[in-house]
């Protein structure tokens, strides 16, 4: 039995070129390519259906937010670190996913569900809106691109080329300092405390430093809410993913936007996140 759970060694950071070739199966419709990815046992398991019948798909069938959301991880980071060919299919792999966020894909029904069908993007749940994965971070780490080490000033901006014409994150707070990251008319910036100081002419790996200060302290709360796709380059409807505790250094962000992209499926396309705040090693 092929499962997702054999991309996590990617999504922790310890898998290496030599076993790339695991990602030729989740881009395979007939394995793990799914319209709202990624199933829980490969497509092509023989006994699929059989498991279907007698009730046991819990874990033997359905798409579950918080598995999707470490194969994305997985995908995103070894596009970026080690195979740039991986990029399209990663950045698909989002797309698809942020579509899970909508009832069977409809941009017009924001929700999300504890687990979905991988084909048809129906909830498999009674409990509706229940935020069981880390899309937020996702967004952040991958299509804006912020990769913050909590042991080092050094804070790498790296997105993940998804074919936006636009993307915004707005006073990131990393380390005390107001974070900005753009990618507007071709240019690629980055802002520290409203101050230009990287730039770029295409998406590419920039650094910057941030000098530590003594009002650093941990955030323990943050509020999230998910405006996700829209058929106008601004989000227009905002659908509550509820409240989280984040005590581990990781981050969220605080009045960001991020932008749009006509080419999936037609329609401007836009992540939104609002209310959040970021939490300082």
């Amino acid at each position: 039995m092929k499962s997702p759970t054999g991309f996590y060694p990617f999504w922790a950071g310890i898998g290496g070129k030599e076993h790339l070739p695991i990602f030729k199966h989740l881009f395979n419709p007939a394995e793990f390519w799914t319209p709202f990815p990624v199933p829980t046992i490969s497509m092509d398991y023989p006994n699929r259906q059989e498991l279907r019948r007698i009730g046991w798909a819990y874990w033997n069938w359905s798409s579950w937010p918080m598995t999707t959301s470490r194969v994305v991880d997985a995908a995103a980071r070894a596009a970026k670190d080690l195979d740039p060919s991986l990029t399209p299919g990663a950045a698909e792999l989002l797309m698809r996913y942020t579509k899970v966020h909508f009832i069977k894909g409809d941009l017009k029904h924001p929700c999300v569900s504890e687990y979905f069908d991988p084909v048809t993007g129906a909830p498999n749940a009674p409990n509706l809106d229940y935020a069981h994965s880390y899309y937020i971070d996702l967004i952040l780490r991958h299509v804006v691109g912020i990769e913050a080490d909590p042991l080092s000033d050094e804070v790498r901006i790296n997105p993940l080329n998804m074919g936006l014409e636009y993307f915004e994150a707005r006073n990131i707070r990393v380390k005390a300092h107001d974070l900005s990251v753009s990618w507007k008319h071709g240019k690629f910036t980055v802002s520290v405390d409203g101050k230009s100081v990287a730039t770029a002419t295409e998406l590419k790996p920039l650094k910057v430093r941030l000098s530590r200060t003594a009002t650093n302290q941990h955030v323990e709360h943050s509020v999230m809410s998910f405006d996700g796709y829209s058929e106008k380059p601004t989000p227009t409807r905002p659908a509550n993913l509820g409240v989280q505790d984040r005590k581990d250094g990781r981050f969220v962000a605080r009045a960001a936007v991020v932008g749009t992209n006509p080419a999936a499926t037609g329609d401007k396309c836009c992540f939104g996140l609002d209310s959040v705040l970021l939490a300082n090693p």
